[in-house]
């Protein structure tokens, strides 16, 4: 069904047509949205699990829904269950990433990492150009292994070029896998792109410079993670990590925003949700 008559038609078909009966729907289920983002972002699950719920009834066909109920489980430490609600979010949803990482990153906290590769592979073959958060969670998975890194970093760095915290795992992948002189353009750039700050961390990088001439990878791979833990406090660095991973905190970033069906961009006068008639017309359009 197409995502957008999704919402129309769970909402429209149980009501008589009124616009005032069918704004104050798309007003409940805009409230409960909202409301339980904010349980879950202010630590109270099984708050958002109560609004989350209600949410389920109104839209059944929503994959953001369990999806949310999910991250709130996991917030519980409650895996099995969360693994169960991703699964069922992912099937609603088949090509959504952000459904994927969070499956997949829930697979690994127990210890399920081919499984959690599976997972990403699918969004990652339909929607990897423009998702830079399916390649790092696919990095996350492969620490280790080198080279599988190494790709993943490069397909992050085809479209977030100045994205530090990439440039720094591509450098420790490559000079695992002995490639020096490729590892020493790695850092270059870094540090061409004003990165490189403080005594410290100059000094780390000159180390890791001096020991790639010398020809010995593995001394200078720990002075590029020494470099890596002295940047990690620095701006750059966590404006690096938001890019690729989200905000900061606990496993499990809820959906923001509803997936299988469109919301209005229209802002709410006096504190009211916007009534259906965008979206209508956009359907009626398309």
């Amino acid at each position: 069904m197409n995502r957008i008559l999704c919402l129309i038609v769970l909402l429209l078909t149980s009501c008589d047509g009124g616009t005032q009966e069918t704004s104050a729907k798309v007003h409940d289920a805009m409230r409960l949205h909202h409301l339980a983002l904010a349980s879950i972002d202010t630590g109270h699950a099984d708050i958002a699990i109560e609004y989350l719920n209600q949410l389920r009834t109104l839209l059944p066909e929503e994959s953001s829904v369990p999806a949310n109920l999910g991250v709130a489980a996991l917030r519980q430490n409650r895996l099995d269950d969360a693994i169960k609600l991703f699964k069922e979010a992912d099937s609603l949803a088949p090509d959504n990433g952000e459904i994927a990482i969070l499956l997949s990153q829930t697979l690994a906290l127990q210890g399920k990492f081919e499984d959690a590769a599976k997972v990403l592979n699918r969004p990652i073959i339909l929607d990897g150009e423009n998702n830079i958060k399916l390649y790092w969670a696919s990095a996350e998975l492969n620490r280790g292994n080198d080279y599988n890194q190494i790709l993943d970093a490069s397909k992050i760095l085809k479209s977030a070029k100045q994205n530090l915290v990439a440039r720094l795992m591509m450098t420790k992948a490559l000079l695992g896998e002995g490639d020096l002189s490729m590892a020493k353009n790695q850092l270059e750039s870094i540090e061409r792109s004003g990165y490189i700050q403080g005594e410290t961390a100059k000094a780390l990088f000159s180390n890791a410079i001096q020991k790639i001439e010398e020809g010995d990878g593995r001394a200078a791979k720990a002075q590029v993670i020494g470099l890596d833990n002295v940047l990690k406090p620095t701006r750059a660095w966590q404006h690096s990590l938001l890019e690729l991973a989200g905000p900061p905190g606990t496993i499990g970033h809820p959906v923001r925003s509803f997936i299988n069906v469109e919301e209005s961009e229209q802002s709410p006068p006096d504190s009211t949700l916007p009534t259906f008639s965008k979206v209508t017309d956009s359907v009626i359009k398309g």
